[in-house]
């Protein structure tokens, strides 16, 4: 199992961070290795939320299908995908004095010692893109809330 998380602030309300970081059908916009989100069931997010998600990993397109497993909205969500890796992912937001604290974790299932190897090998990439994501969802979040 690897895991990795990243975390920044968002100068924007909690509620509207929340559906930035939680609509699966925005992760195309802040996620650029998720290709292509269909079958959305159960908005807004709550547990039992479901949709399918299709992924670009190592160059391959790859299908998950996800399910909103926890749900305290706007604090804290947690997403458990079936299909390559199992990944599961948490996200966490905390009211701070100048904005929200947008906490992200992914953990990946990648099995087996190989796949320990293997996990050990991506987990910089895996960081570097969970980073980037989060840097995605707060310009999504901070430019959208903008009035006017």
């Amino acid at each position: 199992m690897v895991t990795v998380s990243g975390s920044l602030t968002v100068q924007a309300p909690l509620e509207h961070v929340w559906e930035v970081a939680t609509d699966p059908r925005l992760s195309t916009r802040w996620n650029p290795n998720v290709v292509d989100v269909r079958n959305v069931r159960g908005l807004p997010v709550a547990r039992g939320t479901r949709w399918t998600q299709v992924v670009r990993v190592l160059g391959a397109n790859t299908i998950l299908e996800a399910e909103v497993v926890e749900c305290e909205a706007p604090m804290r969500g947690v997403v458990q995908m079936k299909g390559r890796g199992n990944p599961r992912v948490t996200t966490t937001l905390e009211p701070e004095s100048d904005g929200v604290r947008l906490t992200q974790e992914m953990a990946i299932d990648f099995g087996g010692t190989l796949g320990g190897l293997a996990g050990r090998v991506a987990k910089p990439q895996i960081e570097k893109e969970l980073n980037e994501a989060l840097r995605r969802q707060k310009a999504a979040a901070e430019s959208s809330s903008r009035p006017g």
